[in-house]
């Protein structure tokens, strides 16, 4: 069997079948598609800082109370704003400075929204006018910069 185009019948047989398309695979042999990846998610929980820093100055017209005095008024104010039971929320006085007259407190977290509106509307300290001036207010001691 002689072919027109010189090539052998074997020749042009294989040619044919490398320019068909591939057969469709059975489905057990197709190649498994993979899923596409999921962007990838990273969860983190911020919580509140345990306690509230506040830096406060204390303007009066008498003498300035010294750290135990100080704490009570503290105590004094948020029982007259709020009543006895806010009045046992525990304030640390950390720093006092008699000659700016200026304190750092520490005070619950839960809490602060609280202390803050007391010391704002704080009017006397005894007999004498007194007002406390919450100068800057932090979650954290660290950013409590001056």
């Amino acid at each position: 069997m002689a072919s027109t185009t010189g090539t052998t019948p074997s020749v042009e047989l294989s040619k044919k079948r490398a320019a068909s398309p591939p057969a469709e695979l059975p489905p057990a042999k197709q190649p498994r598609s993979t899923p596409a990846k999921a962007a990838k998610t990273t969860r983190m929980t911020i919580s509140e800082p345990p306690s509230m820093y506040m830096r406060i100055r204390i303007t009066s017209s008498g003498e300035v109370p010294h750290t135990p005095l100080l704490r009570h008024l503290i105590s004094t104010s948020i029982g007259q704003v709020f009543g006895n039971v806010a009045a046992e929320t525990p304030v640390s006085i950390l720093s006092f400075n008699v000659k700016s007259k200026e304190a750092v407190i520490r005070v619950p977290f839960a809490q602060a929204t609280n202390v803050r509106a007391a010391l704002s509307l704080t009017s006397k300290l005894g007999n004498e006018l007194c007002r406390i001036d919450v100068l800057d207010a932090k979650g954290w001691l660290v950013l409590l910069g001056r």
